[in-house]
């Protein structure tokens, strides 16, 4: 605080004298009062990566140091600090390929169900630290190859040795019958079984019975003998000349069984679901199947195309009305609390229901009759002063805005009064009114009672005006001369007095008793350093800013009276430069010719020339950079956006992508991709390359497919997930519904008649 050429840090009393022109010394006294300002730090906040915290108004997500300036009792700022610090989560990443005959167990996650059929699966797991509590993220990349199950039959004769590609197995040659079995390895590694049902005949008379269904057209192995497909029962024949000679008859009694096929369409509305057909519950459009076995065997399938048309419920905001009000919803005329509804056929032939819940809310009315005097008003009522007879009228709103009506007939009687007005000094007093004595200023009542039963009232209003002796005694000491009293100064002690009219025009005497004593008043100079304290003569003061400290001791004498003792006190200053920086932890940071490479506060210290330390403090923080590798997989063709990347690869095998980025505090990090692309499991063996068009591709609903020689249709999800099977509709034209998958890419395979595959991709659109 800057005063008089000086500068005081400190609550205390400090003096200046200048002589006048006469020689004589003008003191000026200053009187500071320092109010304190605080600091206080609290314990640290621990958050982990990714949390949030809420400290004195400010969100908390990141390592750092926090403050908040209140004003505290005294008009001064206080200053809360916390320090934050953010412990990271981990991730670690395994890469897993398996079989689905050999089932994986992922050690030390037993919480995580690890699935166990084919196909490609990303799993997570969270553990927590044993340090510091925050969870650590483990992900497992799980491709689960699959095994195959291949059965074949075939049929030779006993004198032509049966020849099965591939395998190196023993083949009987005797004529009967024989399961013959073998397992290979696939190119993953995983074991594909085989099975053979063998049948030699011998080369002489064979007789075969056979049943099929009129939708399974039989196989005749080995014979180019034309099999009929309607139903009924057949006998066919056949001769081969073996290489030998040996003529071989065979005859095939068949018997053909028929099937059925029949299709419904159903739609309802929504508020008659479920829909019961054939022992079945249906909720949603869609197009349901049933399958029946007849006596022989052979499936009847029962189709239902269902379509199920939307009914609405719509609840409008409730209405609100006064007793009384009417209105009109929806051509109905409301006047009462209650639900009502209204129903309106909608666009599909369906009920929409309109509800809205309807309050009444009551009025009321409140009378009053009051009688009074005229000297009991105003009369307040309602918020209004009434001075006078009459019926008076008022309205409130209730909380639910209905007016409440309130009337008042007020009836007012009079009254009447006499008043005197007396003014006398207290030397004067006892007043005498009507048989009283009165010594103190008021207002004096006696009254009479009138027919209406009010007063009649005589009023005396007295006021006693004072005559006062006022006595005071003080003591003092020197250094408080002159003194003060009555607009006058007084610097002798003794007895003093003051006699003045006062207001009222009667005399005020005031006595003042005044004691005079004596003080003395020593002062000290010296010197310290900024931060040092000063314990001598008695102080004890710790200075907190450098300049010229005064203080003070008072000390009191035998006879009531200070003895002063002033210090002058020059604090000679330090120095304390404080720098706030940070780096990353590839980038060191220099200070003051050393280079620093972790975080932390660091210190440098000088001595000025008045031999006071000073102090370099440096807060640095060092930001981490990341050197990242990631393994991920996926199927050729598919998009890959993760990562920022935007890439469609068209070829199996592995890809490494580097991503380069900068961290929030701006620090260089690489992250090493490798892609594992791989194709769908199961669809991609025996693709032949024909011309087949599949249009539209995107479809939202039917696929229209045009080709040669189709048989049979396959559709797989993006995982290679079998969806659905179905006959084509002929070998050069088919449709199928795809509306009932997710908007995204499938593969669909044609299988055609001479056992070969057709593949392509499409896309389901929402």
């Amino acid at each position: 605080y800057s005063w008089r050429g000086g500068e005081y840090n400190a609550t205390g009393v400090y003096y200046d004298s200048l002589a006048t022109a006469a020689g004589c010394d003008s003191v000026f006294v200053l009187n500071l009062t320092v109010n304190p300002s605080n600091e206080y730090t609290e314990n640290d906040i621990a958050l982990c990566q990714g949390e949030t915290i809420t400290w004195r108004g400010q969100t908390i997500t990141e390592t750092g140091f926090y403050t908040d300036t209140v004003t505290n009792n005294y008009g001064c700022y206080d200053v809360y600090k916390v320090n934050a610090v953010v412990y990271p989560t981990y991730y670690f990443t395994d890469t897993v390929v398996t079989c689905d005959n050999e089932p994986y167990t992922w050690t030390n996650h037993p919480n995580v169900t690890v699935p166990t059929t084919a196909g490609s699966y990303t799993l997570y797991d969270r553990q927590q630290t044993m340090a510091l509590g925050c969870d650590s993220v483990y992900t497992l990349y799980l491709t689960i190859n699959p095994t195959y199950y291949v059965e074949n039959t075939a049929t030779t004769c006993d004198n032509v040795p049966y020849v099965w590609e591939g395998h190196n197995v023993t083949i009987p040659t005797t004529a009967g019958t024989y399961t013959i079995w073998d397992s290979l390895q696939t190119s993953a590694g995983c074991d594909s079984v085989y099975k053979l049902t063998l049948t030699v005949n011998p080369t002489y008379y064979v007789e075969n019975n056979a049943t099929t269904c009129d939708n399974v057209p039989y196989v005749w192995e080995g014979h180019n003998v034309t099999i009929p497909t309607t139903a009924g029962i057949y006998t066919i024949w056949d001769s081969l000349h073996t290489t030998v000679g040996c003529d071989s008859v065979y005859k095939l009694t068949l018997m053909v069984n028929p099937t059925y096929a029949s299709s419904e369409t159903a739609t309802v509305c929504s508020y008659e679901l479920p829909y019961s057909w054939r022992g079945g519950e249906y909720n949603a459009t869609g197009v349901y199947y049933d399958s029946l076995a007849t006596a022989a065997g052979c499936d009847s399938v029962f189709v239902l195309n269902l379509t199920v048309n939307p009914s609405n419920e719509y609840t409008e905001n409730d209405i609100a009305l006064c007793q009384g009000e009417t209105i009109t919803w929806r051509g109905q005329t409301i006047t009462e609390t209650g639900f009502y509804t209204d129903t309106v056929t909608n666009n599909y032939g369906c009920y929409d229901v309109y509800k809205v819940n309807v309050i009444v809310n009551p009025t009321f009315a409140f009378a009053d009759t009051v009688t009074l005097c005229d000297n009991e008003l105003p009369y307040m009522w309602h918020g209004m002063n009434r001075t006078q007879t009459g019926d008076y009228y008022d309205r409130l709103q209730t909380v639910n805005g209905c007016d409440s009506v309130y009337s008042l007939h007020l009836i007012v009687n009079p009254t009447y009064t006499i008043t005197e007005q007396v003014t006398i000094c207290s030397a004067d007093a006892p007043y005498q009114w009507h048989g009283q004595n009165y010594t103190v200023s008021g207002v004096y009542y006696d009254s009479l009672m009138t027919a209406a039963g009010c007063d009649s009232v005589r009023v005396l209003a007295l006021t006693v005006n004072p005559t006062n002796n006022y006595y005071e005694a003080d003591t003092i000491c020197s250094s408080e001369l002159p003194y003060q009293w009555r607009g006058r100064n007084i610097s002798i002690a003794g007895l003093h007095t003051d006699t003045i009219p006062n207001t009222y025009g009667c005399d005020d005497i005031y006595h003042l008793n005044l004691t005079i004593n004596q003080v003395a008043v020593t002062n000290i100079f010296d010197t310290i350093c900024l931060g040092d304290a000063y314990q001598m003569y008695g102080f004890d003061t710790l200075p907190l800013t450098y300049g010229v400290v005064y203080d003070q001791q008072i000390l009191a004498t035998q006879v009531g009276c200070d003895s002063i003792v002033n210090l002058t006190l020059v604090v000679n200053r330090t120095y304390l430069y404080v720098t706030t920086d940070e780096t990353c932890e590839n980038e060191p940071y220099t200070w003051r010719g050393q280079e620093y490479t972790a975080t932390g506060t660091y210190y440098d210290n000088f001595t000025t020339q008045s031999g006071c330390d000073s102090v370099y403090v440096l807060n640095l923080t060092v930001n981490p950079v990341y050197d990242v590798y990631v393994e991920d997989s996926m199927y050729v063709y598919q998009n890959y956006t993760n990562y920022g990347l935007d890439i469609t690869p068209v070829e199996v095998g592995d890809v490494e992508y580097p991503i380069y980025y900068q961290t929030e505090s701006g620090c260089d990090s690489i992250i090493h991709l490798t892609i594992h692309v791989m194709f769908n499991a199961g669809v991609e063996d025996h693709v032949v390359t024909r011309e087949f068009k599949m249009y539209p591709n995107p479809t939202q609903n039917v696929l229209n497919i045009k080709g040669e020689d189709m048989d049979k249709v396959f559709v797989y999800d993006g995982h290679g997930k079998l969806l659905m099977i179905e006959n084509a509709d002929s070998d050069t034209f088919t449709q199928i519904q795809m509306g009932q998958y997710a908007p995204g890419y499938y593969v669909v395979r044609i299988q055609l008649t001479d056992g070969q595959y057709v593949n392509r991709k499409i896309m389901v659109r929402p």
